[in-house]
């Protein structure tokens, strides 16, 4: 089980699940840069019983039949453990949510760097106003 790392208001964890090497790499280097802590949960499953209790989650969900169900854990993860959600995925359902129908910020796979990383900030920034005012939601 990981330790639980020191939050301070401009620290935050950010967990990657999934991913290929470069979208880790990315957050490893980027966010690293920002003072974040950066884990690594090899697939859904992994996110939900590793110990993890991250500020904010990146998923990357590649479409599949399994896509939305995967998305749907995610979230009630996520929900139950006050964590921000950014989902990358492809699957074209997704993409066209409403954004006021979730929490959770649904980017198109792949990303530009810049608008994930702005994704990221602004997901970490609503959850800990929600947490403030207890009833903002990302």
């Amino acid at each position: 089980m990981p330790a639980a790392p020191q939050r301070t208001p401009h620290h935050s964890t950010v967990l990657v699940v999934g991913g290929d090497g470069a979208l880790r790499e990315f957050c490893r280097s980027r966010l690293g840069r920002l003072g974040c802590a950066v884990q690594f949960a090899r697939d859904v499953a992994d996110a939900m019983t590793g110990g993890f209790s991250p500020d904010v989650m990146v998923a990357d969900l590649p479409q599949d039949l399994h896509t939305i169900a995967r998305l749907r854990h995610l979230e009630e993860f996520a929900e139950a453990i006050g964590s921000a959600l950014v989902a990358l995925t492809d699957d074209a359902v997704l993409l066209q949510r409403p954004v006021s129908a979730s929490p959770v910020q649904v980017l198109p796979r792949p990303c530009a760097p810049d608008s994930l990383w702005h994704a990221v900030v602004i997901a970490n920034a609503a959850r800990r106003l929600g947490q403030q005012s207890g009833t903002c939601r990302v």
